[in-house]
């Protein structure tokens, strides 16, 4: 609605009808709406930014991002903010994600835990379905996965 009125603003100065240039707004309102517009654009941008392929660790850097330009903004969505489930959990991802999986604190390695058994299952479910494959070549219909990403796996 901000972007549209400053669209249509300089046509709307051409009308001479009374009712409609009574509500144009003065300089310092106009300036107060700019500024509003560069912070709704800011967000906006954040938003779709949000709105596609992301991880946790990026999403945290925007958000602290952020709270650096809008510091109302960390009760909303800083670490320690109530809309988080599991502060833990959220400040463990991150830190595996940037790579200091070395500093998780107790809390957060149970926080993430779960995550560890899964993708050690997973990777016990490939190391037997391969052995399979491996072991029954001449079975039809059977899709062995390379060795060059098994091997990345390991």
């Amino acid at each position: 609605m901000v972007r549209r009125y400053f669209q249509v603003k300089e046509y709307l100065v051409n009308f001479d009808d009374t009712p409609l240039i009574v509500n144009i707004l003065n300089a310092k309102e106009n300036d107060d709406l700019q500024k509003l517009n560069v912070h709704l654009e800011t967000f906006n941008s954040i938003k779709k930014a949000l709105q596609g392929p992301i991880d946790c660790l990026t999403v945290r850097i925007l958000f602290d991002e952020i709270i650096s330009l809008y510091l109302c903004m960390s009760q909303y969505i800083s670490i320690e903010s109530n809309i988080v489930y599991s502060k833990d959990f959220e400040s463990g991802i991150v830190k595996i994600m940037s790579g200091y999986e070395d500093n998780l604190s107790d809390v957060e390695v149970g926080a993430t835990l779960q995550l560890l058994k899964i993708s050690i299952n997973n990777s016990y479910r490939l190391y037997q379905f391969r052995f399979r494959c491996i072991n029954n070549p001449k079975k039809k219909n059977t899709f062995c996965p390379s060795t060059r990403i098994v091997d990345l796996l390991y």
